[in-house]
């Protein structure tokens, strides 16, 4: 029999994540399961999941609508392609890692604004909103704090690696 080696050991644990974000901190969970990773950048389609999220909706009802988009944020995006788009991996991805209580704070900050609000309480919202780019930016740190590398080599190499390999003035005349 063959044993090959026991990776347990790049299991890090640790603190739940700290992710300030407009005056808010909120948790996000130390280690997620590899499956929300993967979630996150895989070529997944879920228009069976959209349709189900559209369940008694009256789509051609924009206060319908609103609500809907309200109780469930994501959905905003979701009506705006077919099927799963990176964005939404994205969103999904960071309403995973994020602690009970923090998630719910956090889609709240998301979602539109309920025209209802009195002024403290939309003073407020306006302070916390979060939009897409932070969205994108927060799902940016988490993948590269999870992953232990940054997403995104940097492009100072014809290929796109970021690797230039060793340098060398073999040959190179002196400057002078």
């Amino acid at each position: 029999m063959v044993q090959l080696r026991d990776y347990s050991d790049l299991r890090r644990g640790g603190e739940d994540v700290e992710v300030p974000l407009n005056g808010v901190i909120y948790m996000a969970m130390a280690e997620p399961p590899a499956d929300a990773l993967l979630d996150s950048v895989g070529q997944v389609s879920d228009a069976q999941a959209l349709a189900t999220a559209l369940d008694g909706v009256d789509i051609t009802d924009e206060k319908s609508l609103r609500a809907a988009v309200g109780a469930d944020p994501i959905l905003a995006v979701r009506l705006g392609v077919n099927g799963m788009s990176q964005t939404e991996r994205a969103i999904r991805f960071v309403q995973t890692v994020l602690l009970p209580g923090h998630v719910e704070r956090f889609a709240r900050n998301m979602a539109p604004p309920d025209p209802e609000w009195d002024a403290e309480t939309r003073a407020a919202y306006d302070r916390e909103k979060i939009i897409l780019p932070q969205v994108l930016g927060v799902y940016k740190s988490l993948q590269e704090h999870y992953s232990g590398h940054p997403t995104e080599a940097s492009s100072s190499s014809p290929d796109g690696d970021g690797a230039t390999g060793p340098t060398s003035t073999a040959g190179a005349q002196a400057a002078g």
